[in-house]
Formats: structure tokens, sequence, C-alpha cells
């Protein structure tokens, strides 16, 4: 029998095909499985499945059960639960007609992944990207559809901490697998096209956050601490800049903040700039990043974009953000605490020796504990170990609990 012969499919399903950092990974993890025939399931359009096809990996666009908050009302279950019903008769069909010998779900928001790998007696992978506090009976929900998982991967220790909260039975099954980033992409930003771009003067001061516009990403808390940092230092030529948009039909979320910020006193220092692919050239035209999610965000990636651009790292201590940051490499701050953040800003914002200082030692971190070289390793091990076992025993062994 011929290596293609013996080559399965690995059957990535994933909530989204936008470009932000569930997405990115998604996409490196993908890559990386070139061993076996990829292929990635997509709830909707979007310029993942560009990504995706120019790089020769199968992607199928098929509306998936996927959950969002928008879905809780009882006719939003409802509509839920029909696609989740279709869903094993679709992704079924597809899992035996691709040969599929893994299914991974890449978030937790993709419900039907465990379901199907079990009606079909495939190992079945489940990544958990998502710290779910509210409302508690989902996050319950998503932690038992983790006992369908023959694996289940965390991004960081608080994520697993939470998720085991919800059902301590899963830890013999669950590893923590920090996210991986590629540093030489964050060296090559051109920050002077950015600031040009944005009419910003090379001479002004330049805070800014990228994520998406959600209700706990924090956008709102940036604003209002702006305007406090705008009326506490007049003094200073400063400029604000909001990068991201929200999920598609929560468009009024981005349209609610541009109205905000309008109508603020200090209007003249926000940009809202909307998504932006060229993240490199984004951060490098910043002075401060910051990371202000007001709940705990399990690992957001674009704090390892901003230690691999080497910037001054300001966050909320929260989630998996203070496995990411010490002491030297960046400024955790109380959340939800606006005179904390303001502080922070202003000990950056007097000071650049500080921030260059902390930006190099917040890249030299990223290189010694977050590469993605390391990352999709890890991940290679655990789906070889998965898939290798499929057919003895469809447990693991023990514990595996990786640290970055």
């Amino acid at each position: 029998m011929s290596l293609k012969e013996c080559m399965y499919t690995t059957l990535f399903i994933h909530s989204s095909a936008d470009l932000y950092g569930a997405d990115r990974c998604l996409l490196r993890i993908a890559l990386s499985c070139r061993d076996t025939r990829p292929m990635v399931v997509v709830p909707c359009e979007g310029p993942l499945i560009g990504e995706l096809r120019s790089r020769g990996i199968a992607t199928v666009v098929m509306p998936i059960a996927t959950l969002r908050r928008r879905c809780f009302t009882p006719w939003g279950l409802l509509g839920l639960m029909a696609t989740a019903m279709r869903d094993i008769f679709r992704l079924g069909a597809l899992v035996r007609r691709e040969k599929v010998g893994l299914v991974y779900s890449n978030t937790t928001a993709v419900l039907m992944g465990g379901v199907v790998a079990r009606l079909n007696g495939v190992p079945h992978v489940q990544h958990v990207r998502e710290i779910i506090e509210s409302p508690r009976i989902v996050g319950r929900f998503i932690s038992q559809l983790g006992r369908l998982a023959d694996r289940v991967v965390c991004v960081s220790d608080a994520t697993r901490e939470h998720f085991l909260s919800l059902c301590p039975s899963l830890a013999p099954r669950t590893v923590v697998i920090h996210d991986g980033i590629d540093l030489d992409t964050y060296r090559k930003g051109s920050g002077k096209v950015f600031r040009e771009q944005q009419c910003v003067a090379d001479t002004t001061l330049v805070i800014g956050m990228i994520g998406r516009i959600s209700s706990w990403k924090g956008q709102d808390f940036f604003v209002r601490s702006a305007e406090e940092f705008v009326k506490r230092n007049p003094g200073v030529n400063v400029c604000f800049v909001i990068v991201g948009n929200a999920f598609r039909g929560q468009e009024w979320r981005e349209q609610a903040l541009r109205d905000r910020v309008a109508s603020s006193p200090s209007c003249s220092v926000f940009r809202i700039v909307g998504f932006r692919d060229d993240v490199a050239d984004v951060l490098a035209g910043l002075d401060i990043f910051t990371m202000p999610s007001t709940r705990p965000d399990p690992f957001p990636n674009t704090v390892l974009e901003a230690m691999s651009a080497a910037k001054a790292i300001v966050a909320n201590a929260t989630g998996g953000v203070i496995e990411m940051l010490d002491s030297g490499s960046g400024i955790l701050v109380d959340p939800n605490n606006v005179d904390a953040l303001c502080r922070a800003w202003e000990k950056f914002s007097s000071d650049r020796v500080l921030r260059e200082t902390m930006g190099k030692t917040a890249r030299l971190r990223v290189e010694s504990c977050f590469t993605l070289s390391r990352h999709l390793s890890l991940i290679q091990d655990l789906i070889r170990d998965v898939t290798g076992s499929s057919h003895a025993a469809r447990r693991p062994k023990g514990i595996v609990h990786e640290e970055g």
C-alpha cells in the first residue's frame, strides 16, 4: 500500500472565516498537518478561506451550528438545535466520503464535532480557546461536550482551570499547549506607512489596541480610560487607535463604538480603523500596545504579536495574559480600573527608554516561551498520540500538562 493510500484526512471544524487570533492559529495548525490531508470546514465566507485555499488546504463552507451570544434567545436556541441536527448528517457524510481519520474542533463554539466523530468511530480533539463565565449553564454544556473528545487542548492554565471547574472528570485527558507566534512576521512592519494612513505625526504618542469589537474585549473601557488620560495630561500629544470589527450580524457594536467616540469631548484623538490584516504595520506604528479585556481573555494572540514586535505592553491582569507577561516584559493592571490603566500609560509615555527596554524583554520572552515551532511540535505530538492509539484504545494515557 502506497503512502498516499495510507494517508487519512484531518478534518478541522472552525467557527469563523475571519483572520483574528483563533483563525490564524487554525491556519498554522492545518498547514502543519501536511502528512495527512487537511480539510477545513467553516460556517461562512471570509478572508480565512482565501488564505487556506492559496496554500492548498481544501476548505468547505457549510452553515454549521456555531455558538454565539445572539443564540441565547428561544428562537435562537431552536435554530441552533435544528442546525446541529443537520450537522450530524452533513458532517457525517463528509467524514465518510473523505476518509477522515481525525476530527479537530478548533474552538468550543463548534458544537457537533465530538458528536459526529463519536458516531463515525473517529478520534476527536477539542481545542478550548474560550473562558465562558456567563451564562454558566452554557459553560457547563460546553464542558460536557468535552467528554466526547479523546484530548482536550486548552490554550492557557487559566482556561484549563475554568474548564475543569465545570467538569473535573476531564482532567486526565486535558492538556495545556500555549499558542505560538511566527517571530519574523512582526520584524517587518512599517510604522511609517500606518501612521501616514492615519494622519499621525512621528512625534505623536500612539496608544492602541487590536481585537474583535465585543462586549468584553474592552473597547469601551479603553475609550473611557483614554478620555481620562487626556484630561489628566493635557500637554501630551497623543492618539488612541482601535483596530478590529464585530462578528457578522453584530455590526451594530462597531457603529455604537463609533457613535460613542464621535460624541466624546476627546474625539479628535481617536482613530477607529476597523479590521486590518497588516498587523505588523499596525504594531510598528504604536508606541504602547494595550490589552483592555474586561473579562478573562483565555490567551490573547494580539499580546504575543505585540511582544514579537518588541512593543511596550499594558494589559488587564486577567486570564491567560498573566502567563504571557512577567514583570520585566509588560505592565499588568487591575482589570476595569481606569485610574490603574492611566497610570501605566503615564509611566510609559514619559519614559521612552522604559518602553524600549520592556519591549525588548517582551520579545526575548516570546522567543524563549512562545515560538511557533514549539507550539506546532506539541500539537503534532498530541495528534500522533491520539490517532496512533485510536484503534487500540480510545482513552488517553494520563494527565499531560505542558507549561509555557
